[in-house]
């Protein structure tokens, strides 16, 4: 009996992608620099500043972690999660959404221009401050 030995040489090649994607933020009051530029005087006090960060196949399956937090004007954080494909057949999702915001002030009118505030803190404690939170179920994965 003859044995013949018999060798094979295999290559894998992966591509590798980034799976984290940070973005700083940068928000001025009226969504228009030339606007925050005359008009408010290039004041700091108006601009909102933060960072975006969002995370793609966190566990390997998939699904995605945004983070965004934000500060100075408006005060904003939130984190969702997107879980897209719970079963085998890949037709059922879910995930979590939660959000707050608070601003220092509210725009209540616009007067030749330039935006008016209130300051009361009895109003925007009832009406600037947001907290929205809950899980979804999402049955359109495909």
């Amino acid at each position: 009996m003859e044995i013949q030995e018999k060798k094979a040489h295999i290559q894998i090649n992966l591509k590798e992608a980034l799976f984290i994607y940070p973005a700083p933020l940068l928000e001025f009051l009226d969504n228009d620099f030339n606007k925050w530029w005359r008009n408010y005087d290039r004041s700091l006090k108006t601009l909102s500043y933060g960072l975006y960060l969002k995370h793609i196949n966190l566990t390997g399956n998939g699904d995605e972690m945004t983070l965004y937090g934000q500060a100075g004007f408006t005060r904003r954080i939130s984190l969702d999660y997107d879980f897209p494909f719970a079963n085998k057949s890949n037709t059922l999702g879910f995930g979590f959404a939660t959000f707050y915001s608070a601003n220092k002030e509210i725009a209540y009118k616009t007067k030749d221009n330039y935006l008016q505030f209130e300051r009361d803190l009895e109003k925007i404690s009832s009406q600037g401050r947001r907290w929205v939170s809950g899980p979804y179920i999402d049955q359109n994965c495909s």
